[in-house]
């Protein structure tokens, strides 16, 4: 097995039904490349009770940026009313995203994301199959996919 190193350091970024169905568990099939180490949720209980069965730094909403300080990438995971928000403030500080779709609410909204996401770093963006996104975003996808594999 690879380093510590070797493998990028996830957070996963809201613990709804998604995050702890599919996103959770699938860490077990990433161990060769990366390392789920941190969980951010607004809801104590939810935390704690996912921190413990997983062994994973639990952090607060209000704790977000000091989980950055912790990881290499973030699972963005939260209502969609709020991707945009954490989005940015990941990019801003040189952490890697991945974020759910849709995007987000509004193309303000994803203007911005992908202007931090461009100034700041590189950012992946769960969002090509959605033509709205794709039309609405003016064809910025494929730049974003290009860099992410870069």
């Amino acid at each position: 097995m690879p380093s510590h190193r070797d493998r990028v350091r996830y957070g996963v970024i809201g613990l709804g039904h998604i995050a702890q169905v599919a996103v959770l568990p699938a860490f077990a099939h990433a161990r060769r490349n990366s390392q789920l180490v941190a969980v951010v949720s607004g809801d104590a209980t939810k935390r704690q009770e996912i921190g413990r069965r997983y062994k994973l730094e639990t952090f607060s909403y209000e704790q977000f940026d000091e989980c950055l300080a912790h990881v290499d990438a973030v699972y963005i995971a939260l209502p969609n009313s709020m991707h945009a928000e954490y989005t940015i403030r990941a990019a801003r500080a040189g952490v890697h995203v991945l974020c759910e779709k849709p995007m987000a609410v509004t193309v303000r909204e994803c203007q911005q994301m992908i202007a931090a996401c461009r100034h700041e770093m590189w950012c992946g963006l769960l969002e090509s199959a959605s033509p709205l996104a794709w039309s609405l975003s003016g064809g910025a996808w494929p730049w974003v996919a290009r860099r992410c594999r870069a």
